[in-house]
Formats: structure tokens, C-alpha cells, sequence
């Protein structure tokens, strides 16, 4: 058995495929920007390199945030009520990334357990994790978000001046 609210039900076992992403790097400075976390990994070229990473990453929420506004544009009737996410390879720019999910549990008042995994180009899982969906209110559906986003590659292009030159590494 599922759950159904309006109009869209979760059956343990469905999968779930969400749009793959290509991470750019205006998306990374972006989100750097907006959260406010300019650690080097993920701005600085030659630190980085020289990094345990290799090379420049995207944040790990990044990636989780990809996660759950894929769930949203699959599942907009389903609010996260939980998450859990492990990050097991770095993600960089360039790589595309496909948000998955499976149902694992229907809970009781119509809520969901998923667990999730976004796979790079090359297949290999770099975050996993579990979240818990609630179904929402025919009221508090959000519209889906608007395709054409120009705006924000705009304003992402003002990040990179704004990053201090000395950057602390925690």
C-alpha cells in the first residue's frame, strides 16, 4: 500500500530519478556566497590542487541541497521533514550529478522514508543518505522553480572579488 496526498501516492520500493546536474562553477561561488562558507576547497584553484581533493569541489550541501529540490520537483506534494547525509567523494566542477531515491517505509500521518544517493557521471555514489517526507497541504505546495535562472549566474559573478584574499581553513 501507499499514501496518497493530492493526487500523488509513495509506494515502498518506487524509485525515484530527479534531473542531472552539471555543476558549473558560478553554481559553487553561488552557493558560497549565499551560505557563506568560502573555505579554499571549494574557491582557491592552487590551494585546492594541493589539497587532499585534487582539485576545486563543490560544497557537500551543494550536493545535498540537489537532493532534496529534486525530491520537491518529483514529489512536490511531500515536504522534508528529515535528512541525513553522508558524503563519500569529493564532487568537482564539471562532474553531473543524478539524484536518486527508493522508498523504504510508509510511516504513519501519510510521512515517507527514502533513502537517497546522488551518483557522479561515472556512476560512483558521493553522498548517501535517509530522509523522512510529510505530505503537505494543497495550500503550502510551492510552485515548481522557474526554469530559466540567469539572474543568479548574474549575481554569482560578483562572488569571486568578494572573497577575502586570506582565507581561513578550519
Amino acid at each position: 500500500g501507499g499514501i496518497d496526498q493530492v493526487g500523488e501516492a509513495v509506494f515502498i520500493g518506487e524509485k525515484l530519478q530527479g534531473d542531472a546536474l552539471s555543476v558549473a562553477p558560478w553554481m559553487v561561488q553561488a552557493f558560497a556566497k549565499t551560505s557563506g562558507d568560502r573555505n579554499r576547497y571549494h574557491l582557491d584553484r592552487a590551494y585546492a590542487e594541493h589539497s587532499r581533493f585534487q582539485g576545486l569541489g563543490a560544497h557537500g550541501l551543494f550536493t545535498v541541497c540537489h537532493l532534496v529540490a529534486s525530491l520537491g520537483r518529483v514529489r512536490p506534494a511531500y515536504g522534508v521533514e528529515a535528512l541525513e547525509a553522508h558524503f563519500r567523494a569529493p564532487v568537482y566542477f564539471g562532474d553531473s550529478l543524478t539524484p536518486l531515491a527508493e522508498v523504504q517505509e510508509v510511516l504513519q500521518g501519510g510521512r515517507a522514508r527514502l533513502r537517497l544517493i546522488a551518483v557522479n557521471q561515472s556512476g560512483k555514489v558521493v553522498c548517501e543518505g535517509t530522509t523522512t517526507l510529510r505530505p503537505e497541504k494543497a495550500g503550502e505546495i510551492l510552485p515548481t522553480p522557474p526554469a530559466e535562472i540567469a539572474w543568479l549566474r548574474q549575481w554569482a559573478q560578483d562572488v569571486t572579488p568578494s572573497v577575502p584574499p586570506v582565507v581561513h581553513d578550519f
